[in-house]
């Protein structure tokens, strides 16, 4: 049996040094990760610095010249999961490969995520938060609900053990209300005076302390705390009851000392991502007085706190709450009657058993949800369950962190000329066409948040332009790009930057235009009698040289006619596994289908066809392309790869396969004249062809995810994707079991490493584009190991019956059926 392999290395990523919540939580997290025996990093996400000891650790750690951080695997077998604990744009700091899995953790205080934060989170492989209340909301801003995760925060394991004695407040009544205004925007002050003067006078024996950050000037105190009071709470007033400040930066130990001395906490803020103040006051013993609403509600119900309730209706965020932070437009959140707030500190401050009992149910509800070794088990069971089929792919973890605010040098990027590689043939590139185009893939690398170095790529990008001009006709899209940016003055680098994004983001169609200027068709085609494997050998050579040439303007436009056609309409895409044969093809007449590859082995059992058909494989596609070319009755699309191996005619439209980026909107394409992402298998074109025909519910079937290698298989080539097998494989007999007819790679067919990590990956690159655009994706296949999407019965999803009754053995076909040999093709009828 093979040794399982060692659980996943943390590695906490987070604001280790700042005395804030985030930094707090940061602190608190690694505490209680390393007391529960979990192995983890910790990095600082400012400075990108280990902080504590790494010993134990298998990881090799290189700090750069450059101030990056470069962490890598020990070994092969060493996996990182790598929690960001930081908001979504920082995102663009840490970049992740092989073997990690990136998550981010972030809260907010209001009913949705941030606009501007959704692609950032959407970059992260899950996202976690710490509350219910967030994890709605950020599934209903568009974060599909699949990648979230709720963690909560935990209880600093000090303060549970510490003896924590009372800070003195010179200067205080008696009875001390305490209220932490970490900063003013959501923290609502005036609000928070104004009840405050209605349930108390000045011959009270009770001060509201508000504790405010070092620095808080008296233009502030009147902008954001005074003047909002107003009239109702006015402290030139000497019936007004007692207010003092405490304008001091503290450390958590001294803020554990603050909450001891309070006899109340007070907590009326509008938007609540998490709350720790009121958390760590409760767990001291500290009663709480809180609005009912946000994060806080994961650890307070009305027998551990004094609730304030919430109004019915939510509200627009306040502009005055939330000055100059454009992110909270749009937003909703609570609001509260002043005179139930005044009434519940009322409460608080007349009722001595009611402060009793909360001092001691506060801190019980708080440990049973945010204790460290609560916190810390949700934590471990998520290392345990991750599966090789999580992380980004077989390769040697890498792990690299970019301080905050300082430069990271990207790898280099070889600038590679067409003409270079194939000396002695016309390239079917302009060169200087090419050269732009690599100087633009640097230039895209860099991040925006790092203009000095993206401006230095730039120069060198214009160059190559300039250089070029002579030899790019001025209607091209290449040169209307850039004589556009280079209209906009120098000096005005935000502009310039702007429209640099907006350019890096024209990849794709650049490159098409690029492909347009060619000086002759490189897209030689396959001549009957030449040898196969010679013509496949030189193809894939051509697209690996010119990273893929588009098809033609023309063909182009006719794909563009297939966009949108379905409307948001139903599809079932196909497989060819095994658990096809459970499906009843006729049973699918009339309903729309995407089928590839050999599916028509299954032609001689039925009249079903699919309604739209692909093939993507350099290996499959070559060793069937006679049968593929013969078939008809459906709609084809097939990758220009195959221009002219391939048949041409009305039925079919060509497309082109691109390589996908570590951007989620550049992994799966939704216009397929832009290209299809390659991702691990057939069925993820599928998937973008058919969104780019409109249809919005996918419905798969035949898709195992479940495959073994026959021993009477030959390999030949590299060991590409660490499975233990070579990449290049040919069947000696006809005995494949995964897939629906032993014939499928039977005697003599070509096929490839079946990386099933790989494709199931790609399904969840899949899952998470789909439903972030608001489509809907399901597994409906009677079997298999494909447990990337929700499971659905096929006749449910259909409404027709078109699942065959569990029969051990069930054939789709019969095996002895037999395909007849394609008659030599003409190969006038394959060009264009």
């Amino acid at each position: 049996m093979p040794k399982a392999p060692p659980k996943p290395v943390l590695v906490w990523i987070g604001r280790f040094a700042e005395l804030s919540g985030y930094g707090s939580a940061a602190r608190t997290y690694l505490q209680v990760c390393r007391e529960a025996g979990i192995r983890v990093l910790a990095i600082d996400s400012q400075t990108a610095r280990v902080v504590g000891p790494s010993s134990g650790v298998p990881v090799q750690i290189e700090q750069g010249h450059d101030g990056r951080l470069i962490v890598r695997g020990a070994d092969q077998d060493t996996r990182l999961f790598a929690v960001l604990h930081e908001t979504p744009p920082h995102r663009e700091r840490v970049q992740a490969s092989g073997r990690v899995r990136l998550a981010g953790y972030t809260v907010f205080e209001t009913d949705a995520l941030p606009q501007e934060w959704l692609d950032h989170a959407l970059d992260f492989d899950e996202l976690w938060t710490a509350s219910e209340f967030n994890r709605e909301a950020f599934a209903s801003s568009g974060v599909p609900a699949h990648l979230l995760r709720v963690v909560p925060h935990a209880i600093d394991p000090s303060l549970e053990s510490a003896s924590v004695e009372p800070m003195h407040i010179p200067g205080s009544k008696k009875f001390v209300l305490l209220s932490v205004l970490s900063a003013f925007n959501r923290k609502d002050a005036g609000g928070l005076l104004r009840a405050y003067r209605q349930a108390f006078t000045s011959a009270d024996d009770v001060t509201l302390v508000l504790k405010l950050r070092a620095g808080v000037n008296d233009a502030d105190l009147e902008r954001h705390v005074w003047g909002p009071a107003r009239p109702e709470f006015d402290r030139d007033d000497a019936a007004s009851p007692h207010v003092m400040l405490l304008k001091e930066d503290l450390s958590d130990e001294r803020m554990w000392q603050l909450y001891k001395r309070a006899d109340a906490c007070v907590s009326l803020e509008r938007g609540k991502g998490w709350d720790l103040p009121s958390m760590e006051a409760m767990a001291l013993g500290t009663p709480v007085v809180a609005l009912g609403w946000g994060g806080i509600s994961a650890f307070t119900d009305e027998g551990s706190a004094v609730i304030v309730p919430p109004d019915k209706e939510l509200v627009a965020a306040d502009p005055t709450l939330v000055e100059g932070h454009t992110m909270y437009a749009g937003h909703r959140w609570a609001t509260f009657a002043p005179t139930q707030a005044a009434e519940a500190l009322r409460s608080i401050y007349d009722d001595a058993e009611l402060r009793t009992r909360l001092s001691t149910d506060g801190p019980r509800s708080v440990r049973e949800r945010c204790a460290g070794p609560v916190v810390a088990s949700i934590i471990e069971r998520r290392l345990r369950e991750l599966k090789s089929c999580d992380f980004r792919s077989d390769k040697t973890a890498t792990l690299e962190v970019t301080p905050n605010g300082v430069l990271a040098r990207p790898s280099p990027q070889p600038v590679q000329v067409f003409g270079e590689r194939w000396p002695g043939v016309r390239p079917p590139h302009v060169p200087e066409a090419t050269r732009l185009l690599a100087h633009l893939r640097q230039v895209k690398t860099v991040s925006i948040w790092q203009p000095k170095r993206k401006l230095e790529r730039v120069e060198a990008m214009m160059a190559a332009y300039h250089s070029a001009k002579g030899a790019i006709a001025p209607e091209h899209a290449v040169a209307r790009a850039f004589e556009a940016f280079a209209r906009i003055p120098r000096a005005n680098k935000l502009d310039k930057l702007k429209a640099l994004r907006t350019l890096a983001s024209q990849e794709t169609d650049l490159l098409f235009a690029a492909s347009d200027m060619t000086e002759s068709d490189p897209l030689v085609p396959y001549k009957p009698g030449e040898s196969l494997d010679g013509w496949t050998a030189r193809r894939k050579q051509l697209w690996i040289d010119t990273g893929g040439l588009a098809p033609s303007p023309e063909e182009r436009a006719r794909l563009a006619t297939q966009r949108n056609r379905a409307d948001g309409q139903k599809i079932v895409i196909m497989g060819n596994a095994p658990s096809l044969r459970r499906i009843n093809l006729d049973a699918l007449r009339g309903i729309p289908t995407f089928a590839a590859n050999r599916i028509y082995l299954a032609y001689d059992q039925t009249d079903w066809r699919p309604t739209y058909y692909t093939c993507l494989d350099w290996r499959v596609t070559p060793d069937n392309h006679r049968e593929i070319s013969r078939l008809s009755r459906s709609t084809f699309f097939f990758p220009n790869r195959f221009h002219g191996l391939l048949r041409t005619g009305e039925d079919v439209y060509w497309y082109h396969s691109i390589n996908r980026t570590d951007r989620w909107r550049e992994q799966f394409e939704t216009d397929a004249t832009r290209g299809v992402r390659g991702l691990g298998t057939v069925v993820t074109a599928m998937l973008q062809l058919a969104w780019h025909m409109g249809y919005r519910e996918f419905i798969l079937v035949g898709v195992d995810a479940d495959y073994a290698v026959p021993k009477s298989v030959t390999q030949s080539g590299p060991a590409a994707f660490d499975t233990g097998q070579r990449l290049e494989l040919t069947s000696t007999r006809d005995d494949d079991h995964n897939h629906f007819d032993p014939r499928y790679f039977g005697a003599g067919k070509k096929w490839h490493d079946p990386n099933v990590d790989e494709m199931v990956r790609c399904f969840a690159i899949c899952r998470k584009a789909i439903e972030a655009r608001g489509g809907r994706i399901v597994n409906a296949a009677p079997g298999g190991k494909l447990e990337v999407f929700d499971r659905v019965n096929l006749d449910d999803e259909l409404g027709v019956r078109a699942l065959r009754a569990e029969q051990p053995g069930a054939q789709l076909i019969e095996p002895a059926g037999t395909i007849k040999p394609a008659e030599p093709m003409d190969p006038d009828h394959l060009l264009r």
